[in-house]
């Protein structure tokens, strides 16, 4: 629900109006992490190892997991390549691993930008869970 270079199709530049655009950038949830997605996935993947517990489900889920652990860091590196200074002002002021901007002091947690993407998480989740057996064909117990 916000902007991130990381997206397919954004990009910044090594002007110095795009590099300190590039730190107003790390709003909402890229101020946690700026791959949400891919933390998403690896937290999905663990959840379902963990629920499942069988040799398929673990295989799979896991890959999943994996991939979204190292998708980030690839993800980084080649918008470092090809972004320049204007990804580094933007990296030095979020993190790949959640939190880790927040905690070293390189960004506040703002509560207010998170109001509208957890309301839009939580019902998009009861609605997944609601409607999970229909979907998948797993019960959730």
């Amino acid at each position: 629900m916000v902007r991130n270079p990381t997206n397919v199709g954004m990009s910044i530049s090594d002007t110095p109006e795009a590099i300190e655009q590039a730190r107003e950038m790390a709003k909402g949830v890229t101020r946690i992490t700026r791959h949400p997605l891919q933390w998403a996935i690896v937290i999905w993947g663990v959840g379902h190892v963990i629920a499942n517990g069988d040799w398929v489900s673990v295989i799979f889920f896991s890959t999943l997991a994996l991939l979204g652990l190292i998708g980030g860091y690839l993800i980084d590196r080649k918008k470092a390549i090809a972004l320049g200074a204007g990804w580094d002002a933007y990296a030095a002021v979020t993190s790949n691993l959640p939190f880790a901007a927040i905690v070293s002091g390189r960004n506040p947690l703002v509560a207010k930008e998170l109001a509208l993407p957890v309301l839009v998480g939580a019902l998009v989740y009861g609605l997944v869970f609601y409607f999970h057996e229909a979907i998948t064909g797993a019960i959730i117990i």
